[in-house]
């Protein structure tokens, strides 16, 4: 069943709209989608509209033909929610994950405009994307990530950042880049303490060409806990008389019945904002109400505002049935073996289809975790049809990449050996481990296209004792100071006889005589 909502404003080039489906346990997925398009100047400089100058001159200085962000916390569950939103096109995994097409001769010159590229984007969106620099950037082959705009006469290169936290000082810029801003529109419902307290969030940011035109993507998907916006953060008792028992035990203790029935609007989900839209462009909302839910207390609910933006009411009467298409394919990753030196990697795919599969294995490791290709072991019912693999030099990072056909399900496992690094590599909480970037999974079945990010994983590596640094420095410090002393008053005081100093026939009145004088 679904609910349009319509709002008709009169310009074409940004449109904002708001996907709105109702989850199991009480749980609500909202898709904030915002468009805009920018007509391409064969003659340079191009005179901009709407679409934000300073994202468009970043990039024409490093020659970027397509830029693609994705900020993201939490981890999607398939068996609950079904399939990713968008095919998981729109998702990316724990951090900071970034990949863009940039036109250079060779790698090394595409080196340096990418430093400039992450440099310039660092303090564009408050995150630390300076850190994506040549020790952990990769470069997939074209058949796993085709640019949207079609120009193949480029150089791919994509980093992950799996540590960065990703919080309100991110989605402020992000949503500066819209024409309204959060002054109006929909953007106004994204509020920081709703938005990073949902269970499952993502924020992505796509520019490409599109149809002699440059087209800016902005999205961000969360996945809401309903009771939990609208339930009192303070725990209270419930009176005896409010209980409805199941069943009492002998001692007269009751077991409640569990209630699934939920009313909410708006407002709970999001707080407050703004009713004007955003009279730049379009705006939609779109409700996708699974059979028990009904919305205004109307399942045939339909309005059209021009102004404003409605306060949508839900009801379920907790009864509802849910159809959420499962995921092509399932992967699992996880860590083997034990001890602080070596290790091992095993991934599980599973194929959901009832016919085999071609799918793409990327990942990513930093240079001390020396991987040992020749352990590669392929179990269950499956091919490696195509396998590239890059070792890491000068402290970059080593790239897998994996060419699959599956039939059912395969396990794939390799060992791995960690290293010590210098002193001042290590974080200060070195104790707490490393994050290695998630894996990324690809099916490509014709014109469709999912893809999987697996969670990140924390490694820990061997620590030295920090305490031994401190020791060395101050017994280092107290020999110096010693030595130094020594040879200091050798130096500078004269050393005579006892039979050569003068005596001095003074008493101690006539000293304090001559002082007083």
């Amino acid at each position: 069943m679904l609910v349009f909502i319509l709002f008709q404003l009169a310009c074409a080039l940004y449109a904002e709209n708001l996907d709105i489906k109702p989850l199991s346990n009480n749980e609500l997925f909202s898709t904030f989608n915002f468009t805009m398009q920018q007509a391409i100047s064969p003659i340079p400089p191009i005179e901009y509209s709407i679409f934000p100058r300073s994202l468009g001159e970043i990039l024409q200085s490093t020659m970027t033909s397509e830029l693609h962000i994705r900020f993201g916390h939490g981890v999607w569950d398939s068996d609950s929610w079904g399939a990713l939103p968008q095919n998981g096109l729109i998702t990316g995994g724990s951090g900071v994950e970034i990949w863009a097409f940039i036109s250079a001769a060779d790698q090394q010159h595409a080196l340096r405009q990418w430093n400039q590229l992450v440099n310039q984007l660092s303090g564009y969106f408050c995150a630390s994307m300076g850190f994506a620099d040549e020790t952990v950037v990769t470069f997939p082959s074209m058949q796993a990530m085709a640019p949207r705009g079609g120009n193949m006469n480029t150089i791919l290169m994509r980093a992950s950042l799996p540590a960065e936290p990703v919080c309100t000082e991110n989605l402020t810029p992000f949503l500066k880049l819209l024409p309204c801003r959060n002054k109006a529109g929909l953007s106004t419902m994204l509020s920081g303490n709703r938005v990073f307290a949902s269970k499952w969030q993502t924020m992505s940011v796509d520019v490409f060409p599109f149809e002699e035109e440059l087209r800016l993507e902005q999205i961000v998907s969360l996945v809401s806990d309903v009771k939990r916006n609208f339930t009192d953060p303070l725990p209270y008792p419930e009176l005896e008389t409010d209980l409805d028992c199941d069943s009492y035990r002998g001692d007269g203790a009751c077991f409640p019945v569990k209630k699934s029935e939920v009313a909410f609007n708006l407002t709970t989900i999001f707080g407050y904002f703004e009713r004007d839209l955003c009279i730049l462009g379009d705006a939609k909302i779109k409700v996708d109400l699974p059979v028990g839910w009904t919305v205004n207390n109307d399942t045939k609910y339909e309005s059209i505002l021009d102004e404003t933006i409605p306060e949508l009411e839900f009801v379920s009467n907790g009864k509802a049935s849910f159809d959420n298409l499962p995921p092509p394919f399932i992967v699992d990753r996880s860590f083997s073996g034990y001890g602080m030196q070596n290790g091992g990697v095993r991934v599980v795919i599973t194929n959901n289809r009832p016919y085999p599969i071609n799918v793409r294995y990327l990942e990513s490791w930093p240079h001390f975790v020396k991987l040992f290709m020749h352990t590669l072991s392929l179990g269950g019912n499956g091919t490696i049809v195509n396998k590239t693999y890059l070792p890491s030099l000068n402290k970059n990072s080593a790239f897998l990449e994996l060419e699959l056909e599956i039939v059912d399900s395969i396990v794939l496992e390799f060992e791995f050996e960690k290293s010590l690094l210098l002193l001042e590599e290590y974080p200060p909480d070195a104790n707490h481990g490393f994050e290695i970037s998630p894996a990324l999974t690809i099916l490509k079945d014709g014109d469709y296209v999912y893809e999987d990010r697996t969670p990140s994983m924390l490694l820990p590596l061997p620590v030295p004792d920090f305490s031994m640094p401190y020791n060395v420095v101050i017994l280092t410090s107290t020999v110096m100071g010693l030595a130094f002393g020594t040879i200091y008053n050798l130096l500078v005081r004269d050393v005579v006889p006892l039979s050569q100093v003068p005596v001095h026939s003074e008493n101690l009145l006539q000293k304090v005589l001559k002082k007083i004088k």
